[in-house]
């Protein structure tokens, strides 16, 4: 249908009723008669083409007589003229239905929205009806209180002045059907009723989809129908949050791009609405600098503060609130805030939140420098205006001097004691405590605590400990492992310092007057040394006696400990004699002169068997591949008077200390990753371990050669592992110990 032109065309429902008679529209019947009916259809404004409808309304009930007028919108404002309409009554409806521009966003809208009006075509022969928001939300409510006996002017006046009351206006509309959201009417009430018709578009829309549009506009106009009462808080605090963010610059915008330029100054209205769903009244000089909080649950900006400032609400921090108005403070003075419990600090020049310990511990200014206080368990001191934390031993000696060595005092914030050592304070111990003030001057010494006395203490190495009940009853501190002390009852017994403890002596330890403990094991006593003979007593589990003889090496001086086990005499070292002849090598571990020192030289088989037949001609031309004819004691690398020990050689001294224990036996108190021995003869095997291209095993096993060939290639060894000692066989090239025999004339 092209613009300006109207059809009267019956809906269905309206063909179907049987009340409808166009025959009763003669000129004398007629209430309106060739009057054009002229409008704009406004959600923002409606589509180019969008369908209207004008409906009769019977005057008795208000329901459709069947004659309705149809015509469209004809421009970007939303307008339209329905021409030549006649009407037997003056009530009408009007409905409007297609897409329509959203303010919010600019854009047309994706569905459809029918919107109507109620409007009384005589009233001043009303030519004008615009068709908006406010005469759609009015419409059901406005039909309702007109079935309940009021006149449409005053159904409408009432429903109007609900929906104002609803969203917090005080806005008086005489007639909905005048207003217009792009006016900019001269008379202010009509110019303050579209201002307030915008707030009711843009609140509707906020950021809905077009179904949440509608379902919200539907909600609504069910809430009020009945009692003319909004009872749906929640969506009203939805709606006051996203007033408090509409920008009415870009609103304007946005219309503006539509080639509409006149808007109402709808932003009164729209901070009026939520200013007073918060809860915040009107912001006038009056209030100026006033602080209210918005108190409405529903809201998102619940418990949040709002500054009155320049006649508008402004929100603001809880810190803004809560310091609004402070002066300057002292540096590191803190004060709770004038709105909520929490805490601020200034500083920097200014109020600023309060971390936890500040809260918890307040002001740290210059004049509360150096006081310390208690945070949950944790101590603080005040310093340079900050709260620096403490241990509990720096809070209770915070500002101490140095004290006298061994000096105790108390705590500055608890009971604690603290001991003056090694140029600091440190927490001291009950036993430093109840001792202070004693002198630790000789081992033994008793004393009673200064705290308890029946406390007793004994001087051990240069302080005191608690002492045993075995100390008590020998009436001499235990205070050094392996002292021989009398007995207090009977001097003849005699007890010795074993472990923090006294023991009974042995007949040993009483002769040598030192306790063999696990402190002195491997302690050596030489009761008897002369040129060729030494006596010694060595701490293994007891005190051991050993017989030592002297072997000299002519050949390089050098002298080594001998003893005598069964009928064998031994070597009670390691051979050290460096020889290197031709492919007859040795070497020290390492090729560290320090470990020849201290397990004697690694040597090939073919240097233990003097191949090279330097010294005799007993092992001449043994070695690596060849099959050796020895036969008898081989000399080899030893000195004159001594041999190479064949296999069935070492065999006899396993057999004579014990096969079974040999290794443990023979051993050396020390030095032994796989468990030290307990060394019973003084033959003091050492764990030098052995070479094969590299060095390996040192601290783990012996190796001793023998003279005893198995193969060109192999000889026999005997080898300390653990609590092992068997003959086994290995590579010529290998290089092992050298432990020498003498020889039996």
């Amino acid at each position: 249908m092209a613009p300006g032109s109207s059809s009267v065309i019956p809906s269905e429902s309206e063909k179907s009723s049987s009340s409808f008679n166009k025959d009763k529209y003669t000129d004398e019947n007629l209430v309106v008669k060739k009057r054009s009916i002229l409008g704009v259809a406004q959600k923002g404004p409606f589509k180019f083409g969008s369908p209207v409808y004008l409906r009769e309304l019977s005057e008795e009930t208000l329901d459709p007589t069947g004659m309705v007028y149809e015509d469209e919108i004809s421009s970007n404002k939303g307008d339209f003229v329905i021409p030549n309409v006649n009407l037997i009554s003056p009530y009408a409806g009007v409905e409007v239905r297609g897409q329509y521009r959203n303010e919010v966003t600019g854009e047309y809208s994706k569905d459809s929205i029918s919107l109507f009006v109620l409007t009384d075509l005589k009233t001043d022969s009303r030519t004008k009806v615009n068709i908006n928001l406010l005469t759609h939300l009015e419409y059901k409510r406005a039909m309702y209180l007109v079935r309940k006996g009021y006149s449409v002017y005053a159904a409408k006046k009432q429903a109007d002045q609900e929906i104002m009351t609803a969203f917090e206006l005080p806005t008086t509309v005489k007639y909905s059907e005048d207003l217009s959201v792009f006016e900019d009417s001269e008379d202010d009430n009509v110019d303050y009723a579209n201002a307030s018709l915008m707030m009711l578009n843009l609140l509707f829309l906020g950021n809905r989809s077009d179904t949440e549009i509608k379902i919200a506009i539907d909600r609504f106009i069910v809430d009020i129908e009945k009692d003319g009462s909004w009872e749906d808080d929640s969506t009203k605090a939805v709606m006051a949050d996203f007033a408090t963010e509409i920008d009415g610059d870009e609103i304007r915008a946005n219309v503006k791009s539509w080639n509409i330029l006149d808007v109402p100054r709808f932003e009164a209205q729209v901070e009026m609405f939520w200013n007073n769903v918060y809860g915040l009244g009107g912001c006038t000089s009056v209030r100026s600098g006033v602080i209210a909080q918005n108190k409405n649950k529903y809201s998102k900006n619940v418990n949040s503060y709002y500054l009155c400032k320049s006649s508008s609400w402004k929100k603001i921090t809880n810190l803004e609130a809560d310091t609004y108005g402070w002066e300057a403070g002292e540096t590191g003075e803190v004060k709770k805030g004038t709105y909520t419990e929490a805490k601020y600090v200034y500083r920097g020049g200014a109020w600023t939140e309060a971390d936890a310990v500040e809260s918890a511990l307040g002001s740290c200014t210059a004049s509360d420098a150096k006081t310390i206080k208690n945070n949950q368990g944790s101590y603080y001191v005040c310093e340079d205006t900050q709260w620096k934390i403490l241990t509990t031993l720096e809070a209770d000696t915070y500002g101490w001097s140095a004290g006298a060595v061994g000096e105790v005092k108390k705590g500055n914030v608890t009971d604690a004691r603290y001991v003056y050592r090694d140029g600091t304070w440190t927490e001291a111990t009950a036993l430093e405590y109840d001792t202070y003030g004693y002198t630790c001057s000789k081992d033994g010494i008793f004393v009673s605590g200064k705290v308890n006395e029946n406390n007793k203490y004994v001087c051990d190495d240069g302080s005191f400990r608690i002492a045993s009940s075995d100390e008590i009853e020998v009436g001499t501190g235990c205070g050094k492992d392996g002292t021989v002390v009398d007995g207090s009852v009977s001097t003849v017994s005699k007890y010795v310092c074993d472990g923090g403890s006294f023991r009974i002596a042995s007949s040993d330890e009483i002769e040598l007057n030192l306790g063999c403990t696990s402190y002195t094991r491997g302690k050596i006593i030489t009761t008897l040394s002369n040129v060729s003979v030494e006596e010694r007593w060595v701490c293994s589990d007891e005190w051991k006696f050993h017989r030592f003889g002297f072997l000299k090496d002519s050949r390089d001086n050098k002298t080594y400990r001998t003893v005598t086990i069964g009928d064998q005499t031994w070597m009670a070292e390691n051979l050290n004699y460096d020889y290197n002849e031709g492919t007859a090598k040795s070497y020290c571990y390492n090729n560290n002169p320090d470990s020849c020192a201290k397990y004697g030289r690694l040597y090939t088989w073919t240097a233990a068997m003097d191949s090279a037949a330097v010294f005799s001609t007993t092992g001449k031309g043994c070695g690596y591949g060849k099959t050796c004819s020895a036969s008898g004691v081989v000399r080899g690398v030893c000195p004159e008077g001594w041999h190479l020990p064949s296999g069935s050689e070492f065999e006899t001294l396993m057999k004579t200390v014990g096969s079974s224990v040999a290794a443990t036996k023979l051993k050396s108190t020390y030095g032994w990753k796989s468990g030290n021995g307990t060394d019973d003869y003084g033959f003091s095997a050492l764990p030098a371990g052995l070479y094969n291209g590299g060095f390996s095993n040192v601290g783990s096993n012996a190796y001793f050669w023998s003279a005893t060939e198995r193969s060109a290639s192999y000889a026999y060894y005997w080898d300390l592992y653990a609590s092992n000692a068997y003959l086994y066989y290995n590579l010529k090239g290998r290089g092992f110990s050298v432990r020498c025999l003498q020889d039996q004339n």
